[in-house]
């Protein structure tokens, strides 16, 4: 498990100052406008700018874990939301989601239906949920077809889908 004071981007391990303010309104709208627009990059770039603080690990280190999966960088992205899913007590159905997305692309599919299962325990209507059981299920024909039929297993929950 990382440090609280430091940010990984890739190899290079970067300190973070230390103090005690939560993220800013204005540092928030930032990076989510960086998000909106797909400039994934330069959240990663704005994130090892920033101090982090027990009070803004949670969101700093999600908008990191968000940007590795948008990024494609799935197993870096997955340490950090692992983290934050620690730091929130497991009880944050949008964290449950990334991380279901990060496993369905590393075709950890089993991993992937936990995290799914636990997203729609913690909210039944998750807007994304359909969509990732829907990854999943992609994947796991995928899969099948290059290792033959039975080899992965094909169950997920189906809330009322054909």
């Amino acid at each position: 498990m990382m440090k609280n004071n430091y940010i990984a981007d890739a190899s290079l391990l970067i300190s973070l100052k230390h103090s005690h303010m939560s993220l800013s309104d204005s540092l928030r709208a930032q990076f989510e406008s960086l998000h909106e627009n797909n400039q994934h990059e330069e959240i990663l770039t704005l994130a090892k700018e920033q101090t982090i603080t027990p009070e803004n690990q949670i969101e700093l280190k999600t908008y990191v874990g968000r940007a590795l999966n948008n990024l494609g960088r799935l197993k870096e992205a997955l340490t950090y939301l692992l983290e934050v899913d620690q730091l929130e007590q497991e009880s944050n159905a949008a964290t449950k989601y990334r991380i279901a997305y990060a496993y369905a692309f590393l075709d950890q599919l089993k991993e992937a239906e936990a995290y799914v299962a636990a997203c729609l325990a913690l909210d039944a209507e998750f807007p994304y949920a359909d969509e990732i059981t829907d990854i999943i299920r992609e994947r796991k024909a995928y899969l099948n077809s290059f290792l033959g039929s039975g080899n992965v297993d094909n169950s997920l929950p189906d809330r009322g889908r054909e």
